[in-house]
């Protein structure tokens, strides 16, 4: 009988320390990437601070400097402020040439992604991204696999779209089944697709 206690004492104490662990390394993720996220939202509002002090600038150069260093800006924000800067009609006419020159050379909101599952290993998203395929042969959209901030493999209906098309995506998988969770992602951090041939 002793020996049954030990055994199951033992076996007690390895799955609660097996969980201590996965919830510290879970824990340990969680604040990377929060933490990640608070550094990225303090470089903007910084990117904001200096855009206003060089706008309102009665010289013509300082607000030249202040229309070009919206591209270090969150795409999304930054393209709202250029296009109202090209627009505004009180504006210098060179200061809005600027803004309108980099609308023209494809100042980009297409970091939008719909994301349809998200997996600790790569292997692990390339395995579902298979599972989806076979069940789903006339799926419209391809699959792409990124890596996020978080260490985290994201599976996407494709990838790096304008927010817009990245939800018509996530409706689509939702309403079909696919990722009854389905969610979009705004980054300007993941790179690449992984996903070579599904």
């Amino acid at each position: 009988m002793p020996l049954v206690v030990a055994a199951v004492g033992i076996l007690g104490t390895f799955f609660i320390t097996k969980q201590q662990i996965k919830s510290t390394e879970l824990l340990s993720l969680s604040q990377l990437e929060s933490t990640q996220n608070i550094t990225k939202s303090d470089q903007q509002i910084k990117i904001i601070e200096i855009f206003s002090a060089k706008i309102t600038s009665k010289d013509v150069r300082e607000r030249e400097i202040a229309v070009r260093i919206l591209s270090a800006l969150d795409s999304v924000l930054a393209k709202k402020l250029i296009t109202a800067i090209a627009e505004n009609k009180s504006e210098d006419t060179s200061i809005r040439t600027i803004a309108r020159e980099i609308i023209d050379n494809g100042f980009s909101s297409a970091n939008a992604y719909p994301v349809i599952g998200s997996y600790k290993t790569f292997q692990e998203a390339v395995n579902m991204a298979n599972n989806i395929l076979q069940k789903n042969r006339n799926i419209p959209y391809p699959l792409h696999i990124y890596i996020a901030v978080n260490g985290f493999y994201a599976l996407c209906l494709g990838g790096k779209l304008d927010p817009q098309e990245a939800k018509r995506r996530v409706d689509y998988a939702i309403s079909n089944g696919i990722a009854p969770d389905a969610y979009v992602r705004i980054s300007d951090q993941w790179r690449e697709n992984l996903l070579k041939n599904p």
